[in-house]
């Protein structure tokens, strides 16, 4: 009995984490396009590429707005926020991105 519920607390860690690092790859690739849209409006990048970022992706970053936040709130529930996990660093991308959005209005 023992047994099953440590097989089943280590595959739900390994869950955990494997989540934790998942949102944080999501949030940084989001912060990255918010980035680039920034760039091009500002004028500092005007390629091809850029363009692109700011007039096919603007739908997708603007549901990602609510959507990873959302998916963080769920992934953190019943445990706690430590400094030096792969959520924190994902609320930190999230505020950032919240910020830059921010100076941009």
């Amino acid at each position: 009995m023992e047994q099953t519920d440590l097989n089943s607390t280590k595959t739900r860690i390994k869950w955990a984490k494997t989540a934790d690092i998942s949102i944080f790859v999501l949030c940084f690739i989001h912060l990255m396009l918010w980035i680039v849209r920034a760039s091009y409006l500002t004028g500092s990048h005007t390629g091809e590429w850029a363009a692109w970022v700011y007039n096919e992706l603007y739908t997708p970053m603007y549901y990602a707005l609510y959507v990873l936040p959302i998916a963080l709130g769920f992934s953190v529930i019943n445990r706690k926020l430590s400094v030096d996990s792969f959520a924190f660093l994902s609320f930190k991308s999230l505020i950032i991105t919240y910020f830059l959005i921010f100076i941009l209005k």
